[in-house]
């Protein structure tokens, strides 16, 4: 579905690429490190499936909020599918219903990005030669996708007045989406967010976590323990390990000088936000979910 609509949306900006506010008339003497860089790596890659031209690291950031709208937009309508289709009479309180219907969607947009980042981070070894400096077509798009659907899911908890309930939400889409902005801004970082990415492995297993109890499961139940195994497992692995990760590349980068001092600021400061909300998640799955391990 998303290469669908990325193809769609490629052949849009090759048609429309030479209008005026989006013409391209860039020579080569014009181009800063960056984009060099960027563009070696977009011409280097493999031939894509269904013969996607990719994303040009050199178009209008029009096109990249473009993308943005369009699955902020898939997002939106496939809310309205789910409010419409979803079989709610499982739910043993009729205020979980809006809750319910939010965590379908970001079950999709969660196996979604973890799919295609792990992919990307299994094949694509250059995603490890420059975490903050790595360019594809495939990260950018799931980037982009994954900024779309976060703008979706905060319009959501604004329409449910959900933020005062979950504060550490709040925080997670203000680091996220601030995040995005700044990647936008420089056109990179594309590594980094494909790494971050890996957590929503975990994330599948908190929403599972949350329907079973949700359907009137009890946590005495032997399904119940294989969950929250697994779920205190993938918060170990794809959370904490993979966001000190991270925030040990912001630190060798800074060393070694590859990044400039507002990158190293804005990685410490986002990537340690990550950290701590992720480690605020794993004490309360622990201290609620322990009694039941055994």
């Amino acid at each position: 579905m998303i290469t669908i609509f990325s193809a769609i949306l490629s052949a849009l900006i090759h048609e429309y690429s030479e209008t005026v506010f989006l013409k391209l008339d860039i020579q080569p003497i014009d181009l800063n490190p960056t984009e060099i860089r960027n563009l070696e790596q977009y011409n280097a890659e493999t031939p894509r499936i269904f013969n996607w031209s990719g994303i040009n690291p050199l178009d209008s950031l029009v096109w990249d909020l473009l993308y943005v709208l369009l699955f902020c937009l898939f997002y939106l309508t496939l809310h309205n599918i789910i409010k419409k289709y979803a079989n709610l009479e499982h739910l043993k309180k009729d205020y979980l219903h809006p809750q319910y219907q939010n965590i379908l969607v970001s079950v999709i947009h969660a196996t979604i990005a973890s799919i295609i980042c792990t992919w990307l981070v299994i094949f694509d070894s250059n995603n490890y030669t420059n975490l903050f400096h790595y360019y594809n077509s495939y990260a950018k798009l799931i980037a982009l996708h994954t900024f779309g659907y976060f703008i979706f899911d905060s319009i959501d908890y604004t329409q449910r007045n959900a933020w005062k309930r979950e504060p550490d939400i709040l925080a997670h889409h203000c680091i996220i989406l601030t995040g995005a902005v700044f990647c936008l801004w420089q056109e990179q970082y594309y590594g980094y967010i494909v790494t971050g990415l890996l957590v929503e492995w975990n994330g599948i297993l908190l929403h599972v976590r949350r329907i079973y109890l949700w359907f009137g499961k009890r946590k005495e139940d032997s399904w119940f323990r294989v969950i929250a195994w697994a779920n205190l497992v993938t918060i170990i692995v794809f959370r904490v390990t993979v966001v000190s990760y991270m925030l040990y590349y912001v630190y060798v980068g800074t060393r070694a000088g590859t990044m400039t001092l507002v990158e190293s600021i804005m990685g410490v400061i986002l990537t340690s936000g990550l950290k701590i909300t992720n480690l605020i998640l794993l004490y309360r799955v622990y201290e609620s979910d322990i009694p039941y391990l055994c």
